[in-house]
């Protein structure tokens, strides 16, 4: 069986802390997994809290159905990228440091852009 490589879901948020605690509970029961979450919440603010704690993007509902591929093409990719990344290290080409440093660049790089003003370099 393949393993999940991302996972996109629906959130409906009641509170400010809402998406977050969706995003943190996602981390720490799918660490691995590129995080994808589906919201109608205009509160950019517990948005980009939520992307503070390791989502890989949002899709602003109502969405574009052609959207959903271009996404999930780059989760995916991210996905394998950090894939390449655990093999150096558990092979014993980077140490944890430089695996933390270049894990953390990457997923920065690939991240939502929108909330992060930074430009889109892998589109």
């Amino acid at each position: 069986m393949d393993k999940l490589q991302a996972l996109a879901t629906f959130v409906r948020i009641v509170d400010r802390g809402g998406l977050t605690r969706a995003a943190e509970s996602l981390g720490t029961s799918l660490p691995s997994v590129v995080r994808i979450l589906a919201t109608a919440s205009s509160d950019w603010a517990a948005i980009r809290e939520a992307m503070n704690v390791g989502l890989f993007t949002f899709i602003p509902l109502p969405w574009e159905p052609e959207q959903l591929p271009h996404v999930l093409r780059r989760a995916l990719h991210l996905y394998d990228l950090q894939c390449d990344l655990l093999h150096q290290y558990e092979v014993g080409d980077l140490t944890s440091v430089d695996y933390s440093e270049r894990l953390n660049t990457l997923r920065t790089c690939f991240g939502d852009a929108r909330l992060r003003n930074i430009p889109l370099a892998f589109d």
